[in-house]
């Protein structure tokens, strides 16, 4: 779970997810990513009731980078038959699906599963329309440049992995699967993997909800936008 300046959300996200956890063996890691606030305090005192690692960085990386911390300190203690998953730290990752995504890859029926709003049956709940339209839009270039099958959002946090895949895939490509700091990383990870041959994805409906409190978005919208461009052109001369 990457973190940065969450205090208002990672207590009550953290609690949502070990309830859904309590009857089985997990360990949670959260990612602080330089926050100036009280996120860290709070993650401190859950640490003292649940089974919790705090990882930090000095400053603000991204979530690219706190994605990549994140996945390097469990896949270097993880079983190759665990399962991580990855999600947002503010809630709006939908909490019952977790042991959903963790069951279809028990079940050996995917070693990727997305939880995505753009899935059918999925949709999205109090996200204000220029964020919409930017969102779809995005996607849909996304989609076109990079034909996934399974998989319909590519800019979702909110997924699940077969961990001894994604040790053998880190391996494969020289030690780091994400090497992007900001949000393509989440694309990143995905067009990487799906070119692994085997490799089975698919996808859940979710209802991306952000909440009837004014929220303010982490992403730098010009910056993202160029990021994406720069990227779809590099991984498409690449191949992929």
């Amino acid at each position: 779970i990457p973190a940065y300046n969450e205090e208002q959300k990672i207590g009550q996200t953290i609690q949502n997810v070990v309830r859904e956890l309590e009857k089985r063996k997990y360990q949670l890691v959260v990612v602080d990513d330089g926050s100036k606030d009280k996120t860290v305090l709070i993650l401190k005192r859950l640490k003292k009731n649940f089974s919790l690692e705090i990882l930090r960085h000095r400053n603000n990386m991204g979530p690219g980078a706190a994605f990549r911390t994140g996945m390097d300190w469990v896949l270097s203690r993880a079983a190759e038959n665990d399962v991580l998953v990855a999600m947002e730290s503010d809630g709006s990752s939908e909490k019952n699906l977790i042991l959903k995504m963790v069951r279809l890859i028990e079940q050996k029926k995917a070693d990727i599963v997305v939880a995505g709003c753009y899935a059918p049956g999925g949709k999205m709940k109090n996200v204000p329309f220029s964020r919409r339209i930017l969102s779809r839009v995005a996607n849909i270039f996304l989609r076109a440049a990079f034909s996934i099958p399974g998989v319909y959002t590519y800019g979702s946090f909110f997924r699940a992995y077969t961990t001894g895949m994604l040790a053998k895939a880190k391996n494969k490509m020289g030690g780091q699967i994400i090497t992007d700091d900001g949000f393509f990383s989440t694309v990143e990870i995905l067009v990487k993997l799906a070119r692994i041959k085997g490799i089975k994805t698919m996808e859940l409906p979710m209802v991306l909800d952000w909440g009837k409190e004014k929220r303010v978005s982490r992403m730098k919208i010009g910056k993202t936008v160029i990021s994406h461009l720069k990227h779809i052109f590099k991984y498409k001369l690449e191949g992929y």
